[in-house]
């Protein structure tokens, strides 16, 4: 064995102990546990609390399409809509929907529809309650607009905006509507980051669906991100140890 291999597994054998220390000695549940927050903690409050007033909920979903380069806000976008959806679609007034791209209309429909099916209660689902405002930002944005005229008291504006989200924002705003915003832009997180209740910022976008919905593939999903993450940065400085040493 020559001073490369003995080198390399040294450091192999040292990160299985770490590793194996690490699994025995930590409390699992509590080491997975996800981390709340507070935006969606708040927003939840004052969701909830907007439902026994038998007020409405405004969700809004973006205007990208799904196989696009920012599909995958789209997919969190439709994932969060579900959750607050099924807990408010039998109240006294139904969430309405807005989408600025015909495949976040259609999905959104079937999962609404779905909802209303599982309840026994298909004769309340009204299109015009799910539908598509603009197929460009800021028509989108224009066309969402007048449901805040709808005695809203809430409204998610999750998914992928630019600026023009700063419109939907300040309109709510005028209105007392109380606003979770998250956006995968830097430039729509910067807008909602000044206007909105309750900002979500960079990757928490992706935090949204383990935290309010709680389901095990959810979060095996974020704590894959995370372990892919440590993993990225273990390697980083190892490479740097390995070729401090001169092994690299």
């Amino acid at each position: 064995m020559d001073n490369f291999q003995f080198n390399l597994a040294f450091f192999i054998i040292i990160f299985l102990i770490l590793a194996l220390i690490i699994f025995f000695l930590f409390d699992r549940k509590k080491f997975l546990r996800i981390r709340p927050l507070q935006a969606l903690v708040q927003f939840k409050k004052v969701f909830g609390f907007s439902i026994e007033q038998g007020k409405r909920m405004h969700i809004s979903l973006g205007w990208s399409k799904i196989e696009g380069a920012t599909g995958a806000a789209s997919l969190v976008a439709l994932d969060s809509m579900a959750t607050y959806a099924q807990q408010s679609l039998l109240g006294d007034r139904p969430p309405i929907i807005t989408n600025g791209s015909g495949d976040l209309t259609l999905l959104s429909q079937d999962i609404i529809k779905k909802y209303y099916r599982e309840n026994n209660a298909i004769e309340r689902y009204n299109d015009s309650r799910v539908f598509l405002s603009g197929i460009s930002p800021y028509s989108y944005v224009a066309g969402s607009m007048p449901i805040l005229n709808q005695d809203v008291a809430t409204q998610s504006i999750i998914g992928h905006y630019g600026p023009e989200a700063g419109l939907l924002v300040e309109a709510g705003l005028r209105k007392d509507v109380f606003t979770l915003a998250a956006t995968d832009s830097l430039a729509g997180q910067a807008t909602m980051f000044a206007l909105a209740d309750e900002v979500l910022i960079g990757e928490e976008l992706f935090a949204i669906s383990p935290i309010i919905d709680e389901k095990a593939v959810n979060n095996a999903s974020l704590h894959t991100q995370d372990l892919l993450r440590y993993l990225a940065i273990f390697g980083l400085i190892l490479s740097a140890l390995l070729k401090l040493v001169g092994i690299i």
